[in-house]
């Protein structure tokens, strides 16, 4: 009865550590998922800025050409 009770207290023990550490990897892959998403957001911001510099760039050189064609 001993043994089966000890048996039953090292299964309860290991489907504790178990449950904890699937938690803690689910909670390092959700923060990772958030640093990801983070970044993505900062990369289409820096994009949007990258097209509209280029896109001034281009249309002072447009006009500057216009006011040479006058």
């Amino acid at each position: 009865m001993r043994l089966k009770a000890e048996r039953a207290a090292e299964e309860k023990r290991l489907e504790e550590d178990f449950k904890q550490k699937l938690m803690q990897k689910f909670a390092e892959d959700e923060r990772l998922e958030q640093m990801n998403a983070q970044k993505r957001r900062m990369r289409e911001l820096e994009h949007r800025r990258e097209v509209e510099r280029l896109w001034q760039e281009k249309l002072s050189i447009f006009k500057a050409q216009r006011e040479l064609e006058v």
